[in-house]
């Protein structure tokens, strides 16, 4: 983290907006984009290794993970990507049971 301390504030020197509302200054875990006066969208990602050995448990862990960093904002997610990296050793089954999980939240 003190690595990224150092190098993010250099990235607020060439990227400015008054619609960029809350960036990494804030160590907030989301970029907030203003749309209009009454809309923003919010832009967060998250990568981390699996902490549990059941594929469609982890799915699930790495979403809800990834949308508290929204909820954690006061804000209820309408919308989100899946990014994935999978080593080529990871078998198929693996992976289905990790994205197909990661999209049911209930």
């Amino acid at each position: 983290m003190e690595v990224l301390d150092r190098v993010l504030p250099q990235i607020n020197k060439s990227i400015s907006s008054d619609k960029i509302l809350v960036d990494q200054k804030t160590k907030d875990d989301a970029v907030v984009y203003k749309i209009t006066d009454d809309k923003a969208i919010i832009f967060t990602t998250d990568f981390f290794a699996p902490v549990v050995d059941d594929a469609f448990l982890f799915g699930q862990v790495s979403a809800a993970n990834a949308i508290s960093d929204v909820y954690a904002m006061g804000v209820k997610p309408t919308l989100a990507l899946n990014i994935c990296c999978f080593a080529d050793n990871i078998p198929e089954k693996s992976i289905e049971e990790i994205i197909c999980r990661s999209v049911k939240l209930e």
